[in-house]
């Protein structure tokens, strides 16, 4: 396999989690999409925290190899992305909404919607003041049988 090229690295060895994660997130968001992101680091939690949340993020693990005592990744940034779950079913969106945009967007009633973002209920009155952002996990479960 040929080696992609390297438009940014990191070292996050020193650091123990959350901080592997947060660092590699905020390098990350330097990058454009497509870009790839060499990270260097250690065992245990951070090689199995980081390429989870960096794929959770929406962006692509290329590689992942030991060297030694250590790890190295390869993360190609990926575009937007919003994990979604309507009633279960996982979906992605690829650009940002507010909530009462994105209960548009389903064609759902919001009388009979609960919008779960981030593990926080939704106030309704909170609707159009919240942006659902790129890294966001929102649950929107609705009952009706009409939506």
């Amino acid at each position: 396999m040929g080696e992609s090229k390297i438009n940014a690295m990191l070292d996050i060895t020193p650091d123990i989690c959350p901080v592997t994660f947060v660092k590699t997130k905020l390098k990350l968001e330097q990058l454009h999409k497509g870009d790839i992101l060499e990270v260097i680091l250690n065992g245990g939690e951070a090689i199995k925290n980081v390429p989870r949340s960096v794929k959770g993020e929406g962006h692509k693990i290329v590689m992942m190899e030991k060297i030694g005592e250590k790890y190295r990744l390869l993360i190609e940034k990926g575009g937007y992305a919003v994990n979604i779950k309507l009633n279960g079913e996982k979906e992605l969106l690829d650009k940002e909404y507010t909530v009462n945009e994105l209960i548009r967007e389903y064609e759902l009633s919001p009388d009979m919607v609960t919008i779960n973002l981030n593990g926080t209920v939704l106030l309704r009155e909170t609707f159009d003041n919240i942006i659902i952002k790129s890294g966001d996990s929102v649950d929107l479960l609705f009952s009706g049988k009409d939506k």
